[in-house]
């Protein structure tokens, strides 16, 4: 996410996270990382991860009003070769410090539409979960205070 987001500030966009995997622009999303274990014979697990970016679409292409693309956030959108290359090549810069835990943290944090004391409405399953931000533990899992206690969760979605 951090190496998304920052290859779209390279092409004009003031990308942030939305945690755990939303890339946004002005409170719309621009696109999204989808990231899916395989555990093979043997015991051996495995992640995919892929992305999306909203690139070419006009406002009326977009699936939603909660949606946004290049082309309606930069005043030249590269073309499609050039804004992968970019995101590829700021991706595989953070990819060196894949097992940085702090930095990590840090970055993403730093990147996070998600501010302490903000006000989030979480869905995990079919669970709501109403609760106050406050920050992310040590792996990436979000923290809420919920009916004055913690809880983190490691998985879900921010609705609202």
């Amino acid at each position: 996410g951090v190496g998304l987001a920052r290859g779209l500030r390279a092409l004009g966009c003031e990308a942030g996270l939305k945690w755990p995997n939303d890339l946004l622009v002005r409170g719309r999303k621009i696109g999204g990382i989808l990231i899916e274990t395989l555990t093979r014979e043997g015991g051996e697990t495995v992640a995919m991860i892929g992305f999306g970016v909203n690139h070419g679409h006009s406002a009326s292409d977009l699936p939603t009003p909660r949606a946004t693309s290049l082309r309606e956030e930069v005043e030249q959108v590269p073309n499609l070769d050039s804004t992968a290359g970019i995101l590829l090549r700021s991706l595989a810069l953070e990819l060196g410090n894949l097992h940085d835990e702090v930095y990590a943290r840090r970055e993403y944090e730093e990147l996070s539409v998600h501010r302490r004391g903000d006000r989030l409405r979480c869905r995990l399953g079919g669970e709501s979960v109403d609760g106050t931000f406050l920050g992310f533990d040590h792996r990436g899992f979000l923290r809420l205070e919920v009916e004055g206690r913690e809880r983190v969760m490691n998985a879900g979605e921010v609705y609202e």
